[in-house]
């Protein structure tokens, strides 16, 4: 559900992220293994009905959102503390060991998920773009 859509007075969302604008989830070659290592469970669950309080974001926004956002999206958190909810203070301790951490970001448009938990945005910034071939390989493997 589309709950901002305005450039020129961007909305702050919450993310987990490394100094480049890349999350724990989806951090390349880089990071991947650590970060899984590091979230454990948060992670181990990361497949479809991996929980209700960590729902797959493949399967928790309609599919006509993650179609127009397919090459710039990112998810995130409306508040602060449901990013704190998510990965629990413990993981997110672990992942700012490996150089991620929880930051605002400002974005043009924010989609609230069907389960209120997360959100899908573009960042006004344009960093931590994923590229489409990668986000391609991760979408054929879910569906």
């Amino acid at each position: 559900m589309l709950i901002h859509e305005d450039p020129k007075s961007p909305m702050t969302v919450y993310r987990a992220e490394d100094r480049t604008g890349i999350g724990p989830y989806r951090s390349h070659l880089r990071y991947q293994r650590p970060a899984r290592r590091a979230l454990g469970l948060t992670v181990a669950k990361a497949s479809p009905g991996r929980g209700e309080l960590t729902p797959d974001p493949l399967l928790d926004f309609d599919q006509e959102e993650l179609e127009a956002f397919w090459d710039s999206w990112q998810f995130g958190f409306e508040r602060r503390s449901d990013a704190e909810t998510w990965f629990g203070k413990r993981n997110l301790e672990a992942l700012k060991s490996l150089g991620f951490a929880l930051r605002g970001v400002k974005a043009s448009r924010v989609y609230r998920s069907k389960s209120g938990r997360q959100v899908m945005f573009v960042r006004c910034d344009g960093v931590g773009f994923v590229p489409q071939d990668y986000m391609e390989i991760e979408w054929n493997r879910r569906v």
